[in-house]
């Protein structure tokens, strides 16, 4: 492995086995009929298999395994059970890519059906109430030629149609528990419902502009119920009546906003029940089903309702799932707690854990709060082991963009090799994500995106300043989005961090993707707007790298054929640091994975990345 300690790479990939499978223990099977169905995955090597069985506790037979699959390094995506609970679409891709094909299974006896569905690009399909076919979002040539997402609907047995009524911007389709079908537009909690198809009608019926920034949540007789930051910074939640559902007069606000940002929402039979977070923590709160408070669940101080820590997972939008028509099911985890499987039942307020909590009594966690340069208060988690006294080798993990929401308490499975040897962990909610509502969010996107790195700068600054991480030591990673914010740190402030990991990146904004188009343009700005144009020579990593400059050791991490961000950006960054660096300056690496693209599991990545940081941050003489 270029650049790295293959021997320790192995042994903290072995140091971090036991809590990732653990924290992959903790899935729980989905009921499908009479029987119950698991997706598990092998958190190593991106293999894993399909398991169904009687009980949730005797998943005794093999529906599918990924190994047992054509082609090169082939890859089970997700994994879909019919609401007939006869059949399972399961999205197949090869070598690393995300050109996902659809594919049903019958659960009964195992047989793979002729159903091919190509090209699903990044949701998984979502299934006709009566089993009879799913929606998928798809493009209509391979992804590696550019993603152009339309809606397909496919016949089980038959044909895949597209729409020509949802042509256009790129859409997705969900069918709702009540066999309502909403057409939705936008990206994870800012999506919004622009038209639907009532059980047995053919027929979109118009509903809100897609601007309007609703996630809705159910059907509920003629109305919409959902959280709308409509006139609500951090959230609501209204009824909207489905035939006048323009017209904002006509809505019922039953929750007003509060002090918390609504991530998500459960409807239950005589309840509402809203998952928030507060402070950088999750909240669950239970009101009447007309919105009149009923109580707030009592959580363990500091939780969250996360699965695991890392990029691509601890997104801030918990998985609360109805369990009955007064209890729900969620993973509560924290800092101190690695994620376990709840239930909670209204009436009596009882919360019960269905697996053993394991407590990690080592791990300490505290809020800070840093002032940004335009005065703004970043807040940010402190995690050590509670016998590593500050000022400490600091890791700094962050993401800040479309409206993700990062860091609420989940337990740092794969960074514990970091904390056991002495380091500390700095998790910052960055603006341009949702942590803090949709300002928040706003502020950072197109011309405010600096808002990102200094909301970072002003965290590491005060850190040092608190005595908690250790100055000269400071290490930043991100990935993605947070690779470009990776790239402003290296480039902006290369005297503050002493190493980098720059992973599937962002890099060059005057060189994006011919393909980036609504979320991406929503997110960096328009080429066709010589403000945006501008900002972007001014803040783009590829353009900043100056010679001369001492920059930090840089491990650029990419997937030999991602989609989203393309690897020719990385390796001319990774290209250009070297040329800068010289036989005198510090290390870059450019780490390619084969078969590699945007999304690898934390036990790919982690193992070698925290590899790279202990040389550089802990060990280096300089």
């Amino acid at each position: 492995m270029p650049g790295g300690n293959v021997d320790r790479v192995a042994q903290l990939r072995e140091e971090m086995r036991a809590g990732l499978e653990l924290v992959e223990a903790t899935k729980q099977p989905m009921p499908v009929g009479g029987a119950w169905l698991l997706h598990r995955l092998d958190p190593f090597d991106g293999s894993s298999v399909v398991l169904t069985g009687p009980r949730p506790d005797q998943l005794d037979r093999v529906l599918l395994r990924s190994r047992d699959l054509p082609g090169p390094r082939p890859t089970i995506d997700w994994v879909v059970p019919s609401p007939t609970s006869t059949h399972a679409a399961v999205g197949i891709s090869i070598d690393g890519g995300e050109d996902t094909t659809a594919r049903v299974i019958d659960i009964a006896t195992g047989e793979m059906l002729p159903d091919s569905v190509p090209h699903v690009f990044v949701s998984p399909i979502s299934w006709l109430s009566d089993g009879s076919g799913f929606y998928a979002r798809v493009s209509d040539r391979p992804l590696v030629d550019g993603i152009h997402p339309r809606v397909a609907l496919h016949h089980l047995g038959g044909p895949t149609e597209h729409d020509a009524a949802l042509a256009g911007a790129p859409k997705s389709v969900v069918v709702l528990p009540s066999g309502d079908a909403l057409v939705v537009e936008g990206l994870g909690p800012t999506i919004t419902p622009t038209a639907i198809k009532r059980p047995g009608s053919e027929r979109w019926q118009p509903l809100l502009e897609p601007d309007a920034g609703n996630l809705v949540a159910m059907v509920r007789g003629d109305d919409l119920v959902g959280i709308t930051t409509i006139g609500a910074d951090r959230g609501r939640v209204v009824s909207i009546p489905i035939d006048t559902a323009t017209d904002r007069a006509t809505w019922t606000e039953l929750v007003p906003e509060g002090d918390g940002v609504a991530r998500g929402m459960v409807a239950l039979d005589e309840h509402l029940v809203t998952c928030e977070i507060v402070d950088g923590a999750h909240r669950i709160r239970v009101f009447s089903a007309d919105g009149a408070p009923d109580h707030i669940v009592e959580l363990p101080e500091r939780s969250g309702l996360d699965v695991l820590f890392g990029f691509g997972r601890g997104f801030g939008d918990p998985h609360v799932l109805p369990d009955g028509p007064a209890s729900i099911v969620f993973h509560l985890g924290g800092f101190d707690r690695p994620p376990c499987p709840h239930r909670y039942d209204l009436g009596p307020r009882e919360l019960t854990p269905l697996l053993p909590v394991v407590r990690d009594e080592r791990i300490v966690s505290t809020r800070h709060r840093a002032t940004s340069a335009d005065g703004h208060q970043v807040g940010y988690w402190h995690v050590r082991l509670r016998d590593t006294e500050g000022p400490a080798p600091a890791l700094v993990y962050g993401y800040g963009g479309f409206n993700v929401a990062m860091h609420t308490p989940c337990h740092p499975t794969p960074l514990m090799p970091w904390l056991e040897r002495g380091g500390c962990l700095l998790l910052p909610q960055l603006r341009g994500g949702g942590e803090e509502g949709l300002a928040h969010y706003r502020a950072a996107l197109a011309l405010g995106k600096q808002r990102t790195f200094d909301d970072l700068y002003a965290v590491a600054e005060h850190a040092i300043a608190a005595g908690i991480a250790a100055a000269g030591r400071l290490a930043f990673a991100g990935a993605s989005n947070g690779g470009l914010t990776a790239g402003a740190a290296i480039t902006q402030r290369p005297e503050l961090f002493r190493a980098v990991i720059c992973a599937i990146p962002a890099i060059d904004l005057l060189d994006l993707p011919e393909h980036a188009v609504g979320s991406i343009v929503d997110e960096y700005g328009r080429a066709d707007v010589p403000e945006h144009v501008a900002e972007w020579r001014r803040i783009s990593p590829m353009q900043q790298l100056r010679d001369g400059v001492r920059y930090p050791a840089v491990l650029v991490d990419q997937g030999e054929v991602d989609i989203r961000c393309p690897p020719e950006r990385s390796r001319r960054f990774a290209e250009r640091l070297r040329e800068i660096a010289g036989p005198t300056g510090r290390r870059v690496v450019l780490r390619e994975r084969p078969h590699g693209g945007h999304v690898a599991g934390e036990g790919e990545l982690w193992p070698v990345w925290l590899d790279f940081l202990i040389a550089e941050v802990m060990e280096s003489d300089e």
